[in-house]
């Protein structure tokens, strides 16, 4: 057996593309690449429109994913921007906030009016 390959990731956050299933997996090593292709302002700074799909890209694990940057380019669109993007905060552990429409609402304070 070789230990020179990379193993195969057994998790991640599975999401659909072009009718097939993937998994998203941010891993050190993921970052690592993120920061060489897009530089390290994209973790404090947020991703730019023309980065997601390279984002999104390197997350399914770039060229083992089987597909090429530009097949993902067209395959992302308006109508399912949202599924990826819920798929990608999981993968990257965000938490949602009282900002995210998808956020539940927050309960009320103990002895508030609204509790």
């Amino acid at each position: 057996m070789s230990t020179s390959s990379t193993p195969t990731p057994t998790r991640g956050v599975p999401f659909t593309l072009g009718g097939a299933e993937y998994r998203l997996r941010y891993s050190f090593a993921t970052r690592r690449k993120i920061v060489e292709a897009m530089g390290d302002g994209v973790f404090t700074d947020g991703v730019k429109a023309d980065q997601i799909p390279e984002f999104i890209w390197l997350g399914m694990g770039g060229e083992a994913s089987g597909l090429t940057l530009a097949q993902v380019e067209e395959l992302v669109d308006f109508q399912n921007l949202e599924e990826i993007t819920t798929a990608m905060k999981t993968a990257l552990g965000v938490k949602a906030t009282a900002a995210d429409p998808s956020a539940p609402a927050p309960e009320a304070a103990p002895g508030s009016p609204t509790a």
